[in-house]
């Protein structure tokens, strides 16, 4: 007998299929250092504001160019703020997401 494999998602995967990533929604926390919150406040988007967008009920989208960033959330901070934020799993066994980019939505 053969037992389904369930991907990230928790979604039967058949035999032979490769799992689908998992999704950024998932994610427990981020993953911060000065050089990916240097590049934020360069854009004047703080740590605070991507975790805001994230508790906020993003969208979330998979990134169609060829930047590094594999998945974009789209949303608002508690202010009100529209923000794009470039996104990559740091961990993805653990759930942790790492904000590589971000700027004002238009």
């Amino acid at each position: 007998m053969v037992v389904p494999r369930r991907d990230t998602l928790g979604c039967t995967v058949s035999q032979g299929e490769k799992a689908l990533p998992r999704h950024p929604a998932t994610a427990t926390a981020f993953d911060w250092d000065d050089h990916n919150l240097d590049k934020l406040l360069g854009r004047g988007i703080h740590d605070w504001n991507v975790e805001e967008v994230f508790a906020n009920d993003p969208v979330f989208r998979r990134n169609k160019r060829s930047g590094t960033a594999t998945w974009l959330m789209l949303g608002r901070d508690d202010g009100g703020r529209r923000l794009v934020i470039g996104i990559v799993w740091s961990d993805e066994t653990n759930g942790i997401l790492r904000a590589i980019t971000a700027w004002d939505a238009r």
